[in-house]
């Protein structure tokens, strides 16, 4: 049953992409406005698979719950690693009687590990990797300290182990 559905799937796929590619090259259609959006692109199996996992990611988190606030997942090239960005908010509602900066450590550290674990869930069926290689993930928790809402990053997931700045 499983293969008549991945059949049935990966037909109506190709049927789609067909048409789609013979509707941009259509004489009949050449001037229209999306015409040029049909042409193919190309992005890395990199891109591609972050892009997947961002589908997964996003609004993984409620900040009036979780005191977290997740923003889409991204590479870096230049130290290449995957780099994950979250906000902490102190307090999840206005009148907060449980401020995050206010709870124990012991709290605050399952609080910030519950999105790394989530996140290395959701990268490790494209990027395997990330279980074994710690180098390759790096989360930072970033805080709004001030009135002019100039953030600071407060601790990082980096190597395997979650470490404060201060």
């Amino acid at each position: 049953m499983k293969k008549i559905a991945l059949f049935t799937l990966i037909s109506i796929v190709v049927f789609l992409g067909i048409n789609c590619e013979t509707w941009a090259q259509s004489d009949k259609y050449k001037d229209h406005p999306l015409q040029k959006y049909y042409s193919p692109a190309y992005i890395s199996i990199l891109d591609w698979e972050i892009m997947q996992v961002n589908l997964l990611w996003i609004n993984s988190f409620d900040p009036s719950i979780d005191y977290i606030e997740e923003y889409p997942i991204s590479f870096d090239a230049k130290h290449q690693q995957i780099v994950v960005n979250l906000r902490v908010q102190d307090k999840r509602f206005f009148n907060d009687n449980e401020p995050f900066f206010n709870l124990p450590k012991q709290i605050q550290n399952a609080v910030l590990m519950k999105p790394v674990l989530h996140v290395k869930e959701l990268l490790s069926p494209s990027f395997p990797e990330i279980k074994t290689m710690h180098k390759l993930l790096l989360v930072q928790f970033w805080h709004k300290q001030t009135r002019e809402g100039v953030s600071t990053i407060f601790a990082n997931y980096q190597n395997g182990e979650l470490k404060w700045m201060q």
